[in-house]
């Protein structure tokens, strides 16, 4: 997190990293400030066609813009600098996460216990972007001999049936091999 901003009684608004940390980029139209106090700046049109959910929630009617907010002025304000700020209840990680998956960028490399947020995230914001991401990343576990015990975890838990099957495959193939040092 770059930037910050703080009044006296209010949390500290930060700023998120590169590339939806531009504050006034002309190309976001909306800003998303998560759980933890970070903004993210964005564009509409590419979340509301990764996510129905957001394509409905930006649909939806807002409150008449006030005066427009500076950066260091109040962070509560429903408005900065001409845009929407939308709350969410996500926290930033999994925010970039998940953006970077609905945005054309390079996917971060996930843990078990991110794999399994973000579906989860693709799954309240019904987005098949990252939720495909998911699925490909733990497809790929699953056919790592040291990684399927951990694929067939996160599929157990996301309800992935397929992906559970190639890993307990996988994991059985890897039990009865004759260069198996287990019991």
């Amino acid at each position: 997190i770059t930037d910050t901003m703080q009044t006296k009684d209010k949390p500290e608004v930060r700023i998120s990293q590169p590339p939806f940390h531009r504050e006034g980029d002309a190309f976001a139209d909306f800003i998303l400030q998560t759980s933890d106090d970070v903004r993210f700046w964005l564009c509409k049109a590419v979340v509301a066609r990764a996510s129905p959910i957001f394509k409905d929630m930006f649909s939806m009617p807002r409150p008449s813009q006030g005066p427009t907010v500076t950066s260091s002025e109040d962070p509560d304000s429903e408005y900065l600098d001409g845009k929407p700020i939308v709350h969410v209840t996500e926290q930033a990680a999994l925010i970039d996460v998940f953006m970077r998956c609905c945005y054309p960028l390079q996917r971060p490399a996930l843990d078990a216990l991110q794999l399994t947020e973000a579906y989860e995230m693709g799954e309240k914001y019904d987005a098949d972007a990252v939720r495909g991401y998911v699925r490909q990343e733990v497809a790929r576990y699953a056919l790592q001999t040291e990684h399927c015990l951990r694929a067939y975890l996160i599929a157990y838990r996301c309800g992935m049936k397929e992906e559970m099957v190639v890993a307990a495959d996988r994991r059985s193939m890897y039990r009865s091999s004759p260069f198996s040092f287990q019991n």
